[in-house]
């Protein structure tokens, strides 16, 4: 993924007329590759260029029923969160009309979930006891960013507020989804096996 990325920053340093909307990588096995992307775009201390970019996979698109969210939802309990899966959930249009939510908010969701350094993991549990870059990692960071000052090396629990200007009645919505959907996926994956 590195040389891929590295390639795309090439390209894109020699040719003043290319921008990165003009590139489209593809690849079979999406969900082999996918855990990785987040950390390897979202590098900018690497690379020093936030390189934006979005994963697209058609499958999704096949079934978008809200029973299609249930068996997403159940998927995710039995395997690790990833943030393909999450945004798979997301982009599921019966469950943006049940959430109210817009296509657009979807992919606002989860382009903010990586940036605030959601990786995989929905707690310190299912990432071998490092909450670092699971899922409550960045909503607790979420919240902080909400209602601490903007200060510099403030990180109280090992998690650093999360600050952008975003709309903060859109992100304590976003917010609430979120928590709402990780206590699901918590009591789903936690749940005593019926014999």
């Amino acid at each position: 993924m590195q040389l891929v990325r590295d390639r795309i920053l090439q390209w894109l340093a020699a040719d003043p007329d290319l921008a990165p909307r003009d590139v489209l990588v593809m690849t079979p096995q999406i969900e082999r590759y996918a855990p990785l992307l987040s950390s390897v775009f979202n590098d900018t201390a690497a690379i020093g260029v936030d390189l934006p970019w979005r994963l697209t996979d058609r499958s999704q698109q096949s079934s978008p029923g809200l029973s299609m969210a249930m068996f997403t939802l159940l998927e995710l309990a039995a395997t690790r969160l990833t943030a393909t899966g999450l945004e798979r959930l997301l982009a599921n249009p019966a469950l943006q009309g049940q959430q109210g939510l817009t296509p657009e908010e979807a992919v606002l969701i989860t382009q903010t979930l990586q940036r605030s350094g959601f990786r995989w993991g929905l707690d310190a549990r299912e990432r071998g006891g490092d909450e670092v870059h699971s899922l409550r990692w960045c909503l607790d960071r979420w919240l902080l960013g909400l209602v601490l000052p903007v200060e510099p090396g403030l990180a109280p629990a090992g998690a650093a507020p999360f600050q952008q200007e975003l709309d903060p009645d859109r992100l304590v919505r976003w917010w609430t989804l979120l928590d709402r959907l990780a206590r699901m996926l918590d009591r789903l994956a936690t749940a005593p096996a019926v014999p």
